[in-house]
């Protein structure tokens, strides 16, 4: 009888123990709400940004349960500012994305500065659905091509109206530039990938019949 008292009483204190450094953690280690935002919870993270900026994620994040400064940071950068943008890519954008990525790659935060409004995630989302085929597509192309110049001196691909093009440096379009004159920097990116690709086609066969 009194060893089940002596046990009884340990697991009680043992009890008691568990139930206090569950209290003690819980607030260091609040629950996390990893799912989709909710309409309400949209609205208090716009008025909360309205009162106090958006770079205070880890105040604003105290005012909004469940969710973390960087939760609250990724929310408003990528859909709810007003700066961003939501509607469809248009062929121009298309045509900036896909020379900018020969020039830099899965750089999509560099990318996305070159396109005002959208951001990196959307960039790369967009990318991946739908621009690295049509991509892929034209390198085939590139590589097809037949040119009666040397590659390795002279190489020329001019638009229709641009006569006499020449390549140059000017990889990315400026986005502020007229439609004539970003059409005309993609063209020059073309130029650009299509040398580097033609150059290093000849150098290999080259080397290879050497």
């Amino acid at each position: 009888m009194e060893e089940m008292n002596r046990s009884s009483s340990s697991t009680s204190s043992s009890s008691h123990c568990c139930s206090l450094e569950s209290n003690h953690r819980s607030p260091n280690k609040p629950d996390r709400i990893k799912g989709p935002w909710s309409a309400q919870e949209d609205r208090i993270l716009t008025r909360l940004v309205e009162q106090y900026g958006p770079r205070n994620w880890s105040l604003i994040s105290r005012y909004i349960k469940g969710r973390s400064g960087k939760s609250c940071r990724l929310r408003w950068c990528n859909q709810l500012s007003p700066t961003v943008e939501h509607r469809p890519f248009s062929t121009q954008e298309d045509e900036t994305i896909i020379a900018a990525h020969a020039r830099y790659g899965n750089r999509w935060a560099t990318i996305a500065r070159l396109l005002p409004g959208r951001t990196d995630n959307a960039v790369k989302n967009h990318w991946n659905s739908t621009l690295k085929r049509r991509a892929k597509g034209i390198n085939v192309n590139v590589n097809d091509a037949d040119n009666e110049d040397d590659p390795l001196t002279a190489l020329t691909l001019a638009p229709p109206g641009i006569a006499n093009a020449t390549l140059t440096e000017d990889a990315v379009p400026d986005h502020r530039a007229s439609p004539e004159s970003a059409a005309e920097g993609f063209w020059d990116m073309m130029r650009d990938v299509i040398a580097r690709e033609v150059r290093e086609y000849v150098s290999s066969n080259f080397s290879d019949n050497n």
